[in-house]
């Protein structure tokens, strides 16, 4: 005869990790918009003929609010 299975374990290796697949699905759905602005910016540049990227964002991005991308201590991407 088998012995039954718990779920007990199941539940608190899900709460261990949990916190860590949050962020993990967040730094992915971030990218993700990240790349969208990126892409849209540049369709609207192409589309409005702007002759640079610049002027075409100015259209997307109070749609957005980002957070300062931080790469290291000297360099700093801001979405403004």
């Amino acid at each position: 005869m088998r012995a039954k299975r718990s779920w007990i374990p199941v539940v608190i290796r899900d709460r261990e990790c949990q916190a860590q697949c949050n962020t993990a699905v967040l730094l992915v759905q971030d990218a993700g918009t990240r790349w969208a602005l990126l892409l849209a910016g540049a369709f609207g540049a192409y589309s409005l003929r702007a002759n640079n990227m610049a002027n075409a964002m100015g259209v997307f991005l109070p749609t957005v609010a980002l957070q300062d991308l931080h790469i290291s201590a000297w360099l700093v991407l801001s979405p403004t």
